[in-house]
């Protein structure tokens, strides 16, 4: 929408030498979409990243005003669409460049696409409409639509996007959950069944900020004093301890049900170790060649069965907060 807005709206940013360019770039892209081309993909990221551009104070094309026309042309033009249907539907969501909307007959559907149609030609933009019959979502920028009489669903946002091979970050939660969602398929069946390593692989990088990765660091209770009140406070600290991870700066781990095995730290000068986000307590590091190879007994399935349930429950609207058990005083 933000290109169409700054063809239609003149809110390009001023910086640009030829608009012109910009407006032949957008109709190579639709007419190349049209033909389901790929060659469309980098047209598309040319014409939004030209947006971002116009909000980067460091970059040549920077021009805050426009960029701050281009936004709020996009909300107002949205919501006089959104104004507009309203009273015959149930509003799902609105995002930057769309809307969810629930209808519930087909002889609606078209009463909106009528009302629709006034705000195209009196804009300048044109929709697409496509249906589905349900939607799962955690928020407005995570969710999964699906077609549950073709099986043809779209997705959005890290837990349920398309994976490819540069971004193949554990795939087997991501997949257990499609097929959880699409298919009905439990969530245990398609983790259970999986013998491929790769698919279970968690990537995770260490930056320039941090000295070392450290393997195995353990920790304990200590009293130190206060130097403020004067008084013995309790801190965890440290046990300087674990294995230090010279060669590598990126790892690819698994969790893992050995005892010996324990967690991947991160560690800056004169600071205690920290734990790699979203990372198993108990793990192990395989950084060689993985395609092709089979899972080991000691890969913790339950691990990512668990996880995949705690995701799962962020669409479902299920808290995933463990409650204390009452004790019976009786």
């Amino acid at each position: 929408m933000y290109p169409a807005i700054m063809i239609n709206f003149n809110t390009l940013s001023r910086n640009v030498v030829n608009p012109e360019k910009y407006t032949q770039i957008r109709d190579e892209r639709l007419r190349l979409k049209a033909e389901r081309n790929p060659k469309q993909q980098p047209l598309k990221i040319v014409l939004n990243s030209t947006f971002g551009a116009s909000k980067d104070k460091f970059n040549p094309l920077f021009d805050a005003q426009q960029a701050n026309n281009t936004c709020l042309s996009g909300q107002l033009l949205l919501l006089d669409l959104i104004e507009k249907i309203a009273p015959h539907c149930e509003l799902i969501q609105s995002n930057t460049d769309g809307v969810f909307m629930k209808v519930d007959d087909m002889e609606t559907v078209e009463k909106i696409k009528t009302i629709a149609k006034e705000w195209e030609s009196r804009t300048n933009f044109e929709l697409e409409w496509e249906q589905f019959d349900k939607i799962y979502q955690k928020d407005v920028n995570n969710y999964i639509i699906i077609d549950t009489k073709t099986g043809k669903y779209k997705s959005k946002g890290a837990y349920v996007k398309k994976l490819n091979d540069l971004d193949y970050d554990l795939p087997i939660v991501n997949k257990a959950m499609i097929q959880y969602f699409v298919h009905d398929i439990p969530i245990e069946k398609t983790i259970m069944k999986c013998d491929e390593l790769r698919e279970f692989q968690k990537i995770i990088k260490l930056t320039s900020a941090y000295k070392f990765a450290y393997k195995n660091c353990t920790f304990s209770k200590k009293k130190v004093l206060n130097e403020e009140t004067g008084r013995m406070k309790t801190v965890t600290a440290w046990n300087e301890d674990g294995e230090i991870l010279h060669n590598d700066k990126t790892f690819r781990v698994f969790a893992s049900t050995r005892e010996a095995d324990g967690g991947i730290f991160k560690k800056k000068i004169d600071k205690n170790p920290e734990k790699f986000a979203n990372t198993p307590d108990k793990m192990f590091i395989d950084n060689g060649e993985v395609l092709g190879k089979k899972v080991p007994d000691y890969l913790d399935k339950q691990y990512y069965i668990d996880l995949a349930q705690t995701r799962i429950n962020q669409y479902l609207g299920i808290s995933n907060r463990k409650t204390k058990k009452k004790e019976d005083n009786s």
